[in-house]
Formats: structure tokens, sequence, C-alpha cells
């Protein structure tokens, strides 16, 4: 497990004299069973406990991650949705936003959630992407096996917290036509 790059950078936050340091890390890491997950709870734990005030502000998908997954399965001539798996992006101006409104609160040592703000299948989320790029590719409904499967379909990539984004994906998909 590589935590190198979050213990350096609390080394360089302590001899700064940081007094807030937040912390991006992903909505259901803690639920769903993937090494970079893990790693990712294991660098929450390193900020928690090494003494610098801190926030840690976990996220769902960003737009532009799931429009890329997308944008590589396309090529393979089809397309795979489990219609079991919710989907709720966010976009990284309302993560910015909700990262300033972070820092001006100041430390609170406490992990929010922030996501964004509808929740659609992840095939009528496949599907408008590829009506957004013009594109005609099956469908196939397939469950995603293992346990990350059973940890997508039950929900823990979305999160019921509040406040929310408020750019959706079509907002997104309309505003980045297809290259």
């Amino acid at each position: 497990m590589e935590l190198g790059g979050t213990a350096a950078l609390l080394r360089a936050a302590r001899a700064a004299g940081v007094r807030h340091l937040v912390y991006v890390s992903i909505v259901g890491v803690d639920r769903v069973p993937w090494g970079y997950f893990r790693t990712k709870v294991e660098a929450e734990r390193l900020v928690r406990d090494d003494g610098v005030p801190w926030t840690i502000l976990r996220a769902t998908q960003f737009h532009e991650f799931v429009a890329a997954g997308l944008k590589g399965m396309a090529g393979f001539g089809f397309m795979v949705a489990d219609p079991g798996v919710p989907m709720q992006s966010v976009d990284v101006r309302d993560v910015a936003g909700r990262l300033l409104a972070l820092v001006a609160r100041g430390p609170g040592g406490t992990i929010e959630e922030y996501g964004g703000p509808e929740v659609l299948p992840m095939e009528d989320a496949v599907r408008r992407w590829q009506r957004a790029r013009g594109l005609r590719r099956p469908v196939l409904r397939l469950r995603l096996p293992g346990a990350s499967g059973r940890a997508f379909r039950a929900g823990h990539l979305t999160t019921e917290a509040h406040p929310r984004g408020t750019i959706t994906w079509d907002d997104y998909l309309g505003a980045h036509p297809r290259p």
C-alpha cells in the first residue's frame, strides 16, 4: 500500500504550520472492496491521526471520470451496464465550491460526503452519454460480479448527504459535446 504521497503532504503541512488540511476522498471508500479504495481509507487514517487540523471530503465520482470510462468502453463496440447499479456523478466545479466552503468553515475533524444532484440507473446514464455523443452501441445488461458488484448495487458509491451539487449529468453532457 503506497501512502508516501499522503505522508509527505502531512509532513509538509506540519512544517508549514497549516491550520486546516482538507483531504479529498471518495464516497464509498470504506464500503467498496477495491485495493485503491483500501489505500484511500488508510490515507484518511493518516490524515485523522497526524495532528494537523483536518476535514475529509468524500465526493462521488466526477462526471469526467464516468465519461472517460464510458468512452473507453465504447471502443469495444458495445457498452455494459449493470441494471442494479445507481450512479450519482458530481461536477468538479460543484466539488470545488464545496471545498471552498469547507476551507472557510475551518477544521471540523469530520468526514463529510458530497454527491451530485441526481441518482440515475447506470443503464440510463450510459444511454444518455451515447445520445449526447451521437453513438449507437448495444447496451448489454450484465450484473457486475463479486463483492464489488454487490457493493455497487447496494448504492455504496452514492450518498444521501446534503448539500449536493447542482450540475446534473445532462448539464455536463450538454456542456461537453462529443470530441
